[in-house]
């Protein structure tokens, strides 16, 4: 699945579960306007692709099942069962 495709399923699946609009949940990962963004069909740059993915890693819901069709990175065992984080700083 496409990068873009996988975290506009993620984003949907997250929206619905907790009830939040496309601007909070990009709020929520440091960058407002992205899924706004990925639903026009815009384009985002890697690096925000890249925290989006990881921040719905370490966030996603306990009882939601992470879908089978996209890729879940690793979060570090220091992350796990933290409170809601923003998104990590990218790698430089």
């Amino acid at each position: 699945m496409l990068e873009r495709d996988a975290l506009l399923l993620l984003a949907r699946l997250y929206r619905d579960r907790k009830g939040i609009g496309p601007y909070a949940l990009g709020t929520k990962c440091g960058h407002p306007r992205l899924f706004v963004r990925l639903a026009n069909g815009q384009g985002i740059n890697t690096n925000s692709a890249e925290r989006a993915h990881l921040w719905f890693a370490a966030n996603w819901p306990h009882d939601l099942p992470w879908p089978r069709s996209v890729y879940r990175p690793a979060v570090p065992d220091n992350d796990i069962d933290q409170p809601e984080r923003s998104c990590p700083a990218s790698a430089s």
